[in-house]
């Protein structure tokens, strides 16, 4: 299962940037997460532990990183594998796109996204609804 949404945002790629990258800041724009703690700077290889609504603490690590650019974090699970990648873009002086997109894979991806592809992309919309009203 893979799902991806782009956004148009109102505010520059750096500024864009600057929230995106502030993790521990996300519960205070985005009501998917309830919690997130930053194991470390923001590097690959740092965890980054957090909890969503209806969901267990999870613990995911920094698989990729461009600064001001992209992210994406990731969790290797018993049969499935979860990737999130935020990308940057920007379009004009004071404008950017950000596309966000989850990714479901390994032998439960499909199961799992069956019966949770809906919960899934309802949450990635709504960051990146989120995101822009918190840029707004």
């Amino acid at each position: 299962m893979r799902y991806e949404r782009t956004v148009e945002v109102p505010a520059s790629a750096d500024a864009t940037w600057q929230v995106l990258q502030d993790l521990e800041s996300w519960p205070t724009w985005t009501p998917t997460f309830q919690e997130v703690a930053l194991l470390g700077p923001l590097e690959e290889g740092t965890k980054v532990r957090f909890k969503q609504p209806g969901r267990g603490e999870a613990t995911y690590v920094v698989e990729a990183l461009e600064p001001g650019r992209r992210f994406q974090w990731g969790s290797n699970g018993f049969g499935n594998e979860q990737h999130a990648d935020h990308v940057v873009e920007p379009t004009g002086p004071g404008s950017c796109t950000v596309t966000l997109t989850f990714e479901l894979t390994g032998f439960f991806a499909v199961g799992a996204g069956a019966l949770y592809g809906r919960k899934i992309r309802g949450m990635v919309d709504t960051e990146a609804e989120s995101l822009v009203s918190r840029l707004s």
